[in-house]
């Protein structure tokens, strides 16, 4: 998700006829809303246009505090949907696919892609560091259930206990990540944010920019939200159908066609700054993004589970486990 930071003297504000006109050719993939409640695609574009231009009006500690808040809204949504109906192994798959898909696929585009283009790239150091560091204490958090039931599953009768006590570790461990993810945003909104800064252009002759005004970003945020709780709900309960009439797994629906259809806007948008040569804004979509499934959105849909009944805990399985780990060392190796 992009950021702005400009100054509010060189953004005009246009009529509401203007401002529909701005919204419908703000993006291409806003052409695949007329296959609503389908077109998911479309409105994570318009959200992260929405934002992007309160972003405009607001800046500052309230534009990072959006971009934040809604950078996963799309997985988020959906992962809710599922969870009300019960698909607890759609969430799992769903979110774990998105982590390692912005880490391998879409970090790796976009490496690929500007180094194709350019000789050099740079990038905040810090930014990145962060992100990373901060994957990587969550990843020790999500596979710690894992190995545990590894290693107890095949010694002991009791399956439903340990089953129990993963749960009831997951719901604790989301607490405290939960509590390192608040850390970190007033680290990185209020004490630190100087380090995360990504526009420095203070050239005064910017020419005058044409953004929605701030009631009209609002009510697009609002309005397309509830549009991807209408598409989110419309997805998740073809699921079933899907699964029987194409004989496929929901392991490969929530691992690759969810997170596919959840996070192509920011795929997208990705490797275009990568192609524009902005890699802070690549790396900060890709690992970033990542880093805040991983930290938040993962012990909030625990928490959710927990108040609506849902067993949602951290058991990833085997394999998810250690690709995750592979894909979060892969991604600490290749930032340092």
């Amino acid at each position: 998700m992009s950021y702005y930071n400009m100054d509010s003297n060189l953004i005009s504000t246009p009529t509401f006829d203007e401002s529909l006109s701005l919204i419908i050719r703000s993006s291409r993939l806003n052409l695949f809303i007329i296959f609503f409640p389908f077109a998911i695609i479309s409105f994570a574009s318009l959200l992260n246009f929405s934002i992007d231009e309160i972003c405009k009006r607001k800046g500052g500690v309230v534009g990072r505090l959006l971009a934040a808040g809604f950078g996963n809204v799309v997985e988020m949504i959906i992962s809710i949907c599922a969870l009300i109906h019960g698909e607890i192994e759609i969430v799992q798959t769903s979110l774990l696919g998105s982590i390692i898909s912005n880490l391998l696929f879409v970090l790796g585009m976009c490496i690929f892609v500007g180094g194709c283009c350019y000789g050099d790239q740079i990038f905040n150091e810090v930014a990145a560091q962060t992100n990373s560091s901060l994957m990587t204490l969550s990843c020790v958090s999500l596979i710690i259930p894992v190995a545990f039931n590894s290693l107890f599953s095949n010694s002991s009768n009791n399956f439903i206990e340990i089953s129990t006590e993963i749960l009831y570790f997951s719901r604790g461990t989301s607490i405290l990540l939960l509590i390192v993810y608040l850390f970190y945003l007033y680290f990185y909104l209020l004490t630190h944010s100087h380090l995360f800064d990504e526009n420095n252009d203070n050239d005064l002759e910017q020419p005058m920019v044409v953004s929605l005004s701030f009631i009209h970003s609002i009510g697009l945020l609002v309005v397309v939200t509830v549009c991807i709780a209408i598409s989110s709900e419309c997805l998740v309960s073809s699921i079933e159908g899907t699964v029987k009439s194409l004989n496929i797994s929901k392991i490969f629906i929530g691992v690759i066609i969810i997170p596919i259809v959840s996070n192509a806007v920011e795929h997208y948008t990705a490797v275009v700054a990568a192609l524009r040569n902005n890699m802070n804004l690549a790396i900060s979509i890709s690992v970033g993004s990542s880093m805040q499934i991983a930290l938040s959105v993962i012990p909030i849909l625990v928490m959710i589970g927990w108040i609506i009944g849902q067993p949602m805990n951290f058991s990833f399985g085997t394999f998810g486990a250690i690709s995750l780990i592979i894909s979060v060392l892969l991604t600490d190796y290749v930032i340092r």
